[in-house]
């Protein structure tokens, strides 16, 4: 190879790769648990960024101690198989699962999402309390034997009653509130009587269907299919939306 076909080829630079150190230090330096646990699967689980955004809940072991690379994404499309075709598993450091399990905690109480108003959807806090009582009424009273959190206008699902079996699996919205017991319209007159046990819940459960809606301030309909893709654990998303307003409804 002579000089002038050397000088052709580009100068090539290497990069030095982290040390422990400045890894810790990097880790160290993100405030939000979401990017620590992000941080961490590069470091500790050596994935690239383009497996990292291909994940999903699923991917992952119960403990989080391991996780399966079947997908990864280019150019924002989401392609099967890890960057070079081939599915592999990592294990995963006890630093790097506990921080994944920790967020995943922390992101499903961030969106249980039970009530909503006509031009907003707040975000509810998780919120589950064991049940001392049912009363047989047209309005359901549920008591506690304590204090609870929950306000007019939440949802609760019950589940876990003993004797009066005819109210687990259903949700109902509170109409009252006590110091320890909450009004739910649910009607129990010609329900066996409570016996014991019981649980309710604010957030959706693995029995439920979980629907949405919307309201608008004028007469008008969606005129588009509304296709829902899987973002990532928590996220969802979709396309394009077409709205037309009905001129004569």
């Amino acid at each position: 190879m002579n000089a002038a076909t050397r000088s052709a080829f580009p100068t090539l630079t290497l990069v030095r790769a982290y040390s422990s150190i400045e890894a810790s230090k990097v880790i160290a330096a993100c405030s939000k648990l979401a990017d620590r646990a992000l941080v961490l699967l590069g470091f500790h689980g050596g994935l690239r960024r383009s497996e990292i955004a291909g994940l999903r809940r699923e991917d992952f072991s119960p403990t989080c101690d391991a996780v399966t690379i079947s997908r990864h994404v280019w150019r924002r499309q989401v392609l099967d198989g890890a960057k070079h075709g081939k599915v592999r598993t990592v294990r995963l450091s006890s630093t790097a699962a506990a921080t994944l399990r920790e967020h995943i905690a922390e992101l499903r109480a961030l969106h249980a999402i039970d009530t909503h108003s006509a031009d907003t959807i707040p975000v509810a806090i998780v919120k589950t309390k064991n049940i001392t009582g049912i009363s047989k009424a047209a309005s359901a009273v549920i008591s506690f034997g304590t204090t609870h959190t929950f306000v007019n206008g939440e949802s609760v699902y019950i589940s876990g009653v003993s004797g009066m079996t005819q109210i687990n699996g259903q949700r109902g919205v509170i109409t009252a509130t006590g110091a320890n017991d909450i009004t739910v319209n649910i009607n129990s007159t010609a329900y066996s009587t409570w016996t014991s046990g019981g649980t309710v819940h604010s957030q959706p459960q693995a029995a439920e269907t979980v629907t949405g809606g919307c309201e608008f301030d004028i007469p008008c309909r969606f005129n588009s299919r509304i296709d829902v893709g899987h973002a990532s654990y928590s996220v969802r998303e979709a396309g394009s939306i077409e709205i037309i307003e009905l001129l004569n409804p």
